[in-house]
């Protein structure tokens, strides 16, 4: 487990952290929804106790699109639209988190291994039409991973 105060000073010595964001960005006032994906570029001291992390979700849009709910109010009152469709979406693709400097990094966020960001950066290079999970799944049976070897490993 990390603390934020451990995960600015991580960021501001040039580490490098890509994240999934857990269920507590629903507590926010945010565009991001849990499961979307990106990277923190700086963690920001406003005083009286509060960090403010900053996530360019840039990298991972297309994983982010797919995960974007409608809630957000079309002209007759409905929730119909994304935050990209209601134009929410942050013009810089950086999206703030608010928390306490002594909240531990995991309420908020899954850091992601470097594998994991790895095979996304892959799959986006390969430029084809299938979702990532369907190209995940083809990369998987190319190596001959059958289901019957999950959980027999280790």
């Amino acid at each position: 487990m990390m603390a934020i105060k451990d995960l600015a000073a991580e960021v501001r010595a040039g580490k490098q952290f890509d994240i999934e964001l857990t269920k507590a960005v629903r507590d926010q006032e945010s565009y991001a929804e849990p499961g979307m994906r990106g990277r923190i570029v700086s963690v920001i001291d406003e005083g009286d106790g509060v960090a403010r992390v900053q996530i360019n979700l840039q990298p991972y849009d297309q994983h982010n699109d797919q995960l974007a709910l409608p809630n957000y109010y079309d002209k007759f009152g409905n929730a119909t639209l994304t935050g990209k469709q209601a134009g929410r979406y942050p013009k810089d693709h950086i999206e703030s988190i608010w928390m306490n400097w002594t909240d531990q990094a995991s309420e908020y966020f899954v850091m992601l291994e470097p594998s994991q960001a790895e095979a996304y950066s892959t799959y986006l290079r390969a430029a084809n039409e299938q979702s990532y999970v369907a190209w995940l799944e083809s990369q998987l049976f190319r190596t001959g991973w059958t289901p019957a070897a999950v959980g027999q490993a280790g």
